[in-house]
């Protein structure tokens, strides 16, 4: 009776080995399906507005030397000229290039070591020692000697976009300042100011930081409404994402390939289409 009801047992159990062995196999089958017919075609639209300068070149005439050394500096009246040309628009068009340019503006000052250094007599200055007043207690972002164009682009970025209140650059300290102050500060540039025992020198500053944008139109490939019809996935994505920004389609195996063949032809992942811009890319789950 025992030796039965061990038997029993032994066979519960193989039956039960059984059963996982074969839930595991489909699920691994399972997965294996999902992952070949799970294929995505991801679709964003590219914001991209410029300005075109091209025509208008002759009235930036700095705006050329930059292009030649980028990074520069650039006077007073010419930076805000350009910052007010234009706006909120971060890209520009000179002949067939495109830029995405960076304007800063702001007042440098420089510690010295000289301690018995003879102060400026110009109270037009005195509103930057309530400035340095209240470093201590603001978001200072510190980019070290030596660190690459992009990222000290990114810091100003950051003070633009609310992130960091003072960029300490190289032992500076940039603050952001009216048109009003600047102009005062360029007025008496070199200038000294004494704060809490330290010697200050002032400058202004008006930087132009240029690069080339990752997607442009130069760099886009224009694809017609009738090559697109061979792409029905694709083609859906994007008069979605033309709405809503971005899309993402699920599609069969063979059209995916077809499309990622497409784009893999053309050697790039964005196009154009209708005057409009947009990144391709392709997902599995």
């Amino acid at each position: 009776m025992k030796r039965r009801e061990v038997f029993k047992v032994f066979i519960g159990l193989g039956i039960g080995i059984l059963i996982l062995t074969v839930a595991f196999f489909a699920f691994l089958g399972w997965n294996a399906y999902e992952h070949y017919h799970a294929k995505y075609i991801d679709v964003k639209k590219i914001q991209f507005e410029y300005a075109d300068l091209t025509e208008k070149l002759t009235q930036y005439p700095q705006l050329k030397k930059v292009m030649e050394m980028p990074n520069c500096e650039m006077s007073l009246n010419e930076f805000f000229k350009l910052k007010d040309e234009l706006g909120k628009i971060r890209h520009f068009r000179i002949g067939e290039k495109y830029y995405e340019i960076t304007l800063y503006d702001g007042i440098v000052v420089q510690r010295l070591d000289d301690v018995d250094c003879k102060e400026t007599e110009c109270k037009e200055l005195y509103f930057l020692k309530e400035k340095l007043a209240d470093v201590d207690e603001r978001r200072v972002k510190v980019v070290k000697a030596g660190e690459n164009v992009e990222s000290i682009d990114d810091s100003i970025k950051g003070v633009m976009e609310g992130r960091y209140d003072i960029v300490a650059l190289n032992g500076f300290i940039l603050t952001n300042t009216s048109r009003k102050e600047l102009y005062k500060a360029k007025e008496f540039e070199g200038g000294i100011i004494k704060f809490k025992g330290e010697c200050y020198k002032v400058f202004a500053e008006s930087k132009v930081f240029l690069k080339e944008p990752y997607y442009s139109p130069t760099n886009c490939r224009e694809v017609s409404e009738w090559a697109l019809s061979n792409y029905p996935t694709l083609e859906s994505a994007i008069e979605i994402a033309s709405k809503n920004g971005e899309a993402s389609l699920k599609t069969q195996p063979e059209e995916w390939e077809r499309t990622f063949d497409f784009m893999q032809n053309m050697g790039c992942s964005c196009i154009e289409v209708n005057g409009s811009y947009y990144e391709i890319g392709f997902a599995t789950a």
